[in-house]
Formats: structure tokens, C-alpha cells, sequence
């Protein structure tokens, strides 16, 4: 059973990561505004923390429908490194091969958002300024060693999320029933 686990847990590693290169190609296709846009990043979130919850599920009842913490969340953090190896990944491809310019545009996508929303408010030049000073450094965060070191980091939110969803999903046998097997 052990293994089986351990399968399931990779085969949901690579539908998850799947599923997070599938709407990243969307956004791309649909264009900047849609890869750039702050509501799409939460999409890609909530998307991503729902097929993380699913895959949870999954393990328990592939487990015969009972499994202990400590099993289950080095199962769902298999799924999660999985997922993020894959993403990072083809964000590797996606920045550093496919489109090399893509970074220095969503760079100016969102130093754009921010100035037409800022100048929507009313707020001055010097404020404007600003705020879209740390944008300076925007496009770096996708070269191949800034996405390698997110990847590196992720794991720890990895097991954060891991914890969690372990304590949500876990199930343990009641030890006063007579185990039927």
C-alpha cells in the first residue's frame, strides 16, 4: 500500500503541475493583461489550492479511506514538489527560451496597472514614483537561478501547506472497532 501511495502521489504531482502549465499557457495565449493581472494570479491560486485539497482526498481514499498525519503529509508534500518541479520548469522554458522578452513586458504591464491606478486616485508624480520603484527589478525574478532559488523556497511553503492539508484530510481507524480485514 505504501507504494501505491507513493504512486498516487506522483501521478498527482504531474496532473497538478499539468494543470499549473495549462493556465499559465492560457494566460500567455490570452496576452499580457491576463498574465499580468493580479485577479488571474488568484485564479491560478485558488485553481491550484483546490487540485492541492483533491489530491489530498485522493491519497486517503487510496489509502482504503484512513491515513495518519504523518503518513499522509509526506505524501501530499511529494505532490507539491512534484507540481512546483514541473511549473518551474516549463517558467524556465517560458521566460528563458520560448519568449525572452516576456519579463521586461509584464515588467511594463504592471508598472502601467499601477500608474493608471495611482493616477486614478489622484495621487502625485513623487507617489507614483514610488510605488513603481521596486518594480526596477521586476523581470529578474524570472531568470533561471531567481526561479531555481523560488522553487527552493516554495518547499517550504510546500510544507506548510502540506501540514495543513494533512490535518484536514487525515482520518485515523477507531481503535475500538474490530479491524475487518
Amino acid at each position: 500500500m505504501k507504494n501505491n501511495l507513493i504512486q498516487t502521489a506522483l501521478k498527482f504531482g504531474l496532473i497538478v503541475g499539468a494543470i499549473q502549465i495549462v493556465f499559465t499557457l492560457l494566460l500567455y495565449v490570452l496576452g499580457l493583461e491576463y498574465l499580468s493581472s493580479w485577479g488571474m494570479s488568484f485564479l491560478g491560486i485558488a485553481i491550484f489550492l483546490t487540485a492541492m485539497c483533491v489530491s489530498s482526498f485522493q491519497l486517503r481514499k487510496t489509502a482504503g479511506g484512513f491515513i495518519e498525519f504523518k503518513s499522509l503529509i509526506g505524501k501530499v508534500l511529494i505532490v507539491f514538489i512534484g507540481a512546483m518541479a514541473l511549473s518551474t520548469i516549463f517558467n524556465i522554458l517560458l521566460y528563458n527560451v520560448i519568449d525572452t522578452n516576456l519579463a521586461g513586458a509584464m515588467q511594463e504591464a504592471q508598472i502601467e496597472q499601477i500608474s493608471s491606478f495611482m493616477e486614478g486616485i489622484g495621487a502625485e508624480d513623487d507617489d507614483i514614483d514610488k510605488a513603481i520603484q521596486p518594480l526596477d527589478n521586476f523581470a529578474d525574478q524570472f531568470s533561471v537561478a531567481n526561479l531555481s532559488v523560488g522553487f527552493i523556497w516554495s518547499i517550504v511553503w510546500g510544507v506548510i501547506l502540506a501540514s495543513i492539508l494533512a490535518a484536514i484530510f487525515k482520518k485515523n481507524k477507531n481503535p475500538f472497532e474490530e479491524d475487518k480485514a
